[in-house]
């Protein structure tokens, strides 16, 4: 999360599996970190928006799969964006590091 509020690109890349999916709350799915990296590539380049997140649940299995319940917030303020999401991220433990696995957005009003 801190990488991507600080526009961090390669680290926020390096904390994705390889074959990391992605579901956008339009619901478009991507597959593979070097596709979600360069979707969410104006985010990086720009460096314009806010993202805050208040973490409401973790469940964790030790050195295997964790799971987190983000409320999010992604805010754009100069172009009037304001986006309210609850966002579940899934990681896996994978040769000594927790790298996400799968990560869902769903819009909140």
């Amino acid at each position: 999360m801190e990488s991507f509020r600080d526009f961090d690109r390669e680290a926020w890349r390096a904390v994705h599996a390889v074959d990391a999916v992605s579901i956008l709350p339009t619901g478009a799915v991507l597959t593979g970190r070097d596709l979600i990296v360069e979707t969410l590539g104006a985010h990086f380049d720009e460096r314009r928006a806010r993202w805050t997140w208040t973490e409401l649940s973790r469940r964790v299995e030790p050195e295997r799969v964790g799971h987190v319940l983000y409320e999010t917030v992604y805010e754009v303020a100069e172009a009037g964006v304001r986006q309210r999401a609850l966002t579940g991220v899934t990681f896996g433990f994978v040769d000594g590091e927790w790298v996400v696995v799968c990560d869902q957005g769903t819009l909140l009003p």
